[in-house]
């Protein structure tokens, strides 16, 4: 028989997490980035984000104890949890019991949100994650590189991913990633978030960052877009001329349609604007994958 357990006072103390998790015999696995927000101002600022209420559909990555997930039920939405920690799911089970408005789905999220967009699950109108440190880069590529744009995205992230993935064109950081951030979405970070607001205590400053689905979709589809960002930064400090040879295999022939597209061959990639990509996407258009999911 278990204890009765007052999760919502839990959530906001490290010390009634750190007893929690003990009793239970699950442990906070830095393999998977564990690290759990038990600032209460914070969580329900990244909760009012997604806008949870009645028959919206918000899908959370890393539900962990479950404390956000609760900020998004209590707004009436439904939710599907994204869950690879199997004593974590035992807990949601233990937390939510059978409420209605609560999917979990087992498994790694980058692999399990491309399966549940391919199949016959409707398309999130939002999706929340505190996404773990090391995995965070698999998981958006893998829900923003496939399927139609999502129409927002929080997420919170090491602070100099945010900057990645938030970067301007002609920046330090402007990269494929970059690319994927801003291609169908308007990326931007909210607020930062310190160490000490998570428990256990990472040692990175995090950030929040919100991705805002486009109205205009691309000139060219998207995977032709994110194989050339990928060709052309190969190697950053390299000319274009020499990273889109691997393409065409002939120096000669990247620099001719270099010229199509009104890019200058000797240009490093950095430099690109978003619009320049475009068209060498469509200068490389045979070059490149055709089918846009």
């Amino acid at each position: 028989m278990h204890t009765e357990i007052d999760f919502d006072r839990m959530d906001d103390s490290p010390a009634a997490i750190r007893e929690y998790l003990a009793e239970s015999g699950i442990a906070a696995r830095k393999r998977w980035g564990q690290n759990f927000l038990f600032d209460r101002p914070a969580r329900r600022q990244l909760a009012d984000l997604v806008e949870p209420s009645p028959g919206r559909r918000i899908w959370e990555v890393g539900a962990g104890l479950g404390a956000m997930t609760a900020h998004l039920l209590a707004g009436g939405a439904e939710v599907t949890a994204f869950e690879i920690d199997h004593g974590m799911i035992r807990h949601l089970h233990r937390r939510f019991g059978t409420c209605e408005r609560l999917r979990i789905v087992e498994g790694d999220a980058a692999r399990r949100i491309p399966e549940l967009r391919a199949g016959a699950a409707e398309e999130p109108d939002a999706l929340l994650g505190n996404l773990p440190y090391n995995s965070a880069a698999v998981i958006l590529w893998a829900t923003i590189g496939g399927g139609p744009p999502i129409r927002r995205i929080v997420c919170t992230v090491q602070r100099e991913m945010a900057e990645r993935m938030c970067a301007p064109p002609g920046s330090r950081d402007f990269g494929p990633f970059a690319v994927l951030c801003s291609l169908e979405h308007r990326a931007r970070i909210v607020r930062h978030l310190p160490g000490g607001c998570f428990y256990p205590r990472p040692h990175v400053e995090s950030a929040v960052v919100v991705l805002d689905a486009s109205e205009v979709p691309p000139e060219q589809p998207k995977e032709r877009v994110l194989a050339l960002a990928e060709a052309a930064f190969a190697q950053p400090r390299k000319t274009l001329s020499n990273n889109l040879r691997s393409l065409t295999r002939s120096r000669g022939e990247a620099e001719r349609r270099l010229a199509e597209a009104g890019v200058e061959a000797q240009r490093r990639p950095a430099t690109l604007g978003m619009d320049e990509i475009i068209r060498l996407a469509a200068a490389f258009a045979d070059l490149l994958p055709e089918i846009d999911r």
